[in-house]
């Protein structure tokens, strides 16, 4: 991860009023969103974090990587207008025609909208759509089909 990053993420939280955006985040876990607030809010050390959270070192690294791309996610949500997402970005979790399994296992594989499902399996090339959706951590041949059959009912995949 590039120190411009980590700038960038101090600088766009160098006033405390802007905190909130992360603490109200629908895309970082509880637990990742306590160790970016504790990690660049309060300015603490993996260490301090592990002993406070009762976790490893490596747990809190493991958390602040995960957790990064929901910041990403999170500051481009703020900076976006509401026009721009309510056009392009919809989440997963207002679609009701997704089990709660499927949303579920969609979310804790950073997958939050129709265009990066479809994107990631564009990238798994050579791969029918529910093998490539199989591929994904916690997810069956069920919410597999069910995951293709939404996207082709929205025409978002042929």
């Amino acid at each position: 991860m590039g120190e411009e990053f980590i700038k960038l993420i101090s600088d766009a939280f160098s006033n405390t009023e802007e905190w909130a955006a992360i603490e109200e985040s629908e895309f970082m876990t509880e637990r990742e969103k306590e160790v970016i607030l504790m990690y660049y809010r309060d300015k603490k050390s993996p260490t301090e974090i592990a002993a406070d959270l009762e976790l490893s070192r490596q747990r809190i690294h493991q958390l602040r990587n995960s957790a990064l791309a929901g910041v990403r996610t999170t500051l481009s949500m703020v900076c976006m207008p509401d026009v721009m997402q309510r056009e392009y970005v919809t989440n997963v979790t207002e679609f009701d025609d997704l089990s709660i399994r499927s949303r579920n296992a969609l979310m804790r594989n950073k997958l939050t909208t129709p265009y990066e499902i479809g994107n990631y399996i564009k990238k798994q090339k050579g791969m029918a759509p529910e093998e490539a959706i199989m591929k994904l951590r916690n997810v069956g041949r069920k919410s597999a089909v069910e995951i293709c059959g939404f996207l082709k009912s929205k025409r978002l995949m042929v």
